[in-house]
C-alpha cells in the first residue's frame, strides 16, 4: 500500500506547531523537494516527497523496501537527510526544515541576508510519544513540485 510517515514538531515561537509528512513522490537530483502551507493559524504542514517512501510492506506499515528490495524499518529512510536543511521561499517568507533539529520561518533582509524576523515552527522532542513517527495511510500519493 501507499503511505507516508508523519512527525510532529512542537513548542515553536508563539506556540507554533508543525507536521511533517513524508510521502511517495519524486525528488530532484541530490536534494529533496518539499512544500509547506499554513493549515490553520500557527499550524504548518510540510510535505516531503521521495521515492524511498513509495514501497511499504504489510507489516503494520513499519517496514519499507530499499532500492535493492531489502526490508528496512521506515525510520531508517530518514537517516539519509539527518543533519541536512532544506529551504523553500513562498512570497515574503522562507521556510527551512532541518532534520531532526526543527523548522523555521524567516524573511531574508536585503543584501545582508539577515533573518529578520525569524520564528521557530517547532522542534522534534526525541523520545516524545507525540513526536514519534507513525504510519499515515493516504488516498493517493502526493508529489511535491
Amino acid at each position: 500500500p501507499g503511505g507516508g510517515v508523519r512527525q510532529m514538531y512542537l513548542a515553536g515561537t508563539g506556540n507554533r506547531t508543525s507536521e511533517v509528512i513524508f510521502v511517495c513522490g519524486a525528488y530532484v537530483g541530490p536534494t529533496r523537494t518539499f512544500s509547506v502551507h499554513e493549515e490553520l493559524e500557527n499550524y504548518y504542514v510540510f510535505t516531503v516527497s521521495g521515492p524511498q517512501f513509495c514501497r511499504w510492506r504489510e507489516n503494520g506499515g513499519e517496514e519499507a523496501r530499499d532500492p535493492k528490495g531489502n526490508a528496512v524499518h521506515v525510520s531508517s529512510l530518514l537517516e539519509a537527510i539527518r543533519g541536512s536543511c532544506f529551504n523553500v521561499t513562498q512570497g515574503w517568507w522562507t521556510y527551512e526544515y532541518c532534520y531532526p533539529k526543527g523548522l523555521s520561518q524567516f524573511h531574508l533582509q536585503g543584501q545582508t541576508r539577515k533573518r529578520d524576523p525569524e520564528y521557530s515552527l517547532g522542534v522534534l522532542a526525541e523520545g516524545s510519544p507525540v513526536a514519534a513517527m507513525k504510519m499515515v495511510m493516504l488516498g493517493k500519493a502526493s508529489i511535491s513540485p
